[in-house]
């Protein structure tokens, strides 16, 4: 009777290999944490904020991204201050934040002392009156039509 050999070694390679892909895929698969930044200024016509670096296509941020934002007040306003909860940002148009969660920060905007604000008075409302209609009673005559001598030169 002929003994059957097993020309194949792999059996003991196989749990090898599976723990191998397991510790390369969890080291090699990292999550990366971002955060959201949402910048606006308040009130909406006083001004805009500009951020630099813009986010990534996910509107997301990094951990530990350094996002600068710049205050920009429209005509007739001035910047007051920012307000983001419990984060101190002060009161210069340029700040700068670490990304370590989301972030909601607005710029406050206040009216410009040194200029006038216009003031804006409503027009008074027209009504329309019903036309009184014309009798020969009512009616005022025209003055009859003279002819005039043609001027001489």
């Amino acid at each position: 009777m002929a003994k059957s050999v097993n020309k194949c070694r792999l059996t003991g390679a196989i749990p090898l290999l599976l723990v191998f892909l397991i510790i390369f895929f969890a080291v090699g698969c990292v999550v990366e944490t971002r955060y959201q930044l949402t910048a606006s200024g308040e009130p909406g016509q006083g001004g805009t904020v500009s951020i630099d670096p813009v986010p990534g296509p996910d509107n997301k941020y990094s951990e530990g991204a350094q996002v600068q934002l710049q205050a920009k007040p429209n005509e007739g306003y001035q910047f007051s201050h920012w307000s983001a909860g419990d984060l101190e940002l002060g009161t210069a148009p340029s700040s700068t934040v670490t990304m370590s969660r989301d972030l909601v920060v607005t710029a406050v905007f206040e009216p410009d002392a040194g200029r006038a604000q216009p003031t804006v008075t409503p027009l008074p409302t027209a009504t329309r009156q019903e036309p009184t209609p014309v009798t020969p009673e009512t009616a005022t005559p025209l003055p009859p039509v003279t002819k005039s001598a043609p001027p001489t030169a």
